[in-house]
């Protein structure tokens, strides 16, 4: 798992085992192993008091604990954000108690989790107008643009598909002050689209100094 530094109020699903590997039911806050992260370049950092959450979509409260209604030894736990704070790799959440283990995904804290995800919508107008969304999504989750970096630039590339001469281009400017929103907006008003022709649009994001792209094919509808 890939979170960014500085996350907040991040919950994770671990499994509890006893000695031998058997899952773990039936634990609350006052049977559960003390849990905590550790950290591969600092000290462990201690979850801290445990309490019992009321439901499995509860709000987030640091230390929460709720076993997961499909069993198989699997809880949500609500961790605090002092592991998450700086950049490490290869965190592992840990329990202490006898006869009981935690089984947990390693967790790396970067800033290179970033997944540029494009959402492209055509108008129906014979291929003289063309709409694009793109944003940045971190765990499924959109980046803050204008709060992390304001200076976020995005440039796109349309070829025809199979063609390696660009149809046409746009730049950050062509989005104007589309990080106020996080979400970079622009519409093309002659692209000079063939209908029922197959384009790939190549969308590349440039946030805190690191360039990440992605491809998006659509067809231009009639």
């Amino acid at each position: 798992m890939v979170i960014r530094p500085g996350s907040a109020d991040r919950s994770f699903k671990v499994q509890i085992v006893d000695d031998v590997g058997v899952p773990v039911t039936g634990l609350v806050a006052a049977t559960f192993p003390a849990l905590y992260a550790l950290r591969t370049s600092t000290a462990p950092i201690a979850f801290g008091a445990l309490s019992d959450l009321a439901a499995i979509d509860s709000a987030h409260a640091d230390g929460g604990v709720k076993e997961y209604s499909s069993g198989g030894g699997f809880y949500r736990v609500d961790a605090p954000d002092s592991p998450w704070a700086t950049e490490d790799s290869d965190i592992r959440i840990a329990g202490e108690a006898i006869d009981l283990r935690v089984i947990a995904a390693p967790i790396d804290v970067t800033k290179g989790g970033v997944i540029p995800r494009v959402v492209v919508c055509s108008k129906t107008t014979g291929g003289t107008a063309l709409q694009l969304q793109a944003w940045l999504e971190d765990n499924g989750l959109k980046v803050d643009l204008s709060t992390l970096d304001p200076a976020a630039t995005c440039a796109v590339d349309v070829y025809q598909h199979g063609s390696g001469v660009a149809q046409f281009a746009l730049s950050t400017g062509d989005f104007g002050s589309a990080v106020t929103r996080d979400v970079f907006e622009a519409e093309e008003a002659d692209p000079n689209l063939t209908a029922d022709r197959v384009y790939d649009m190549h969308v590349t994001i440039t946030y805190l100094g690191i360039a990440y792209t992605a491809i998006k094919s659509f067809t231009a509808i009639p």
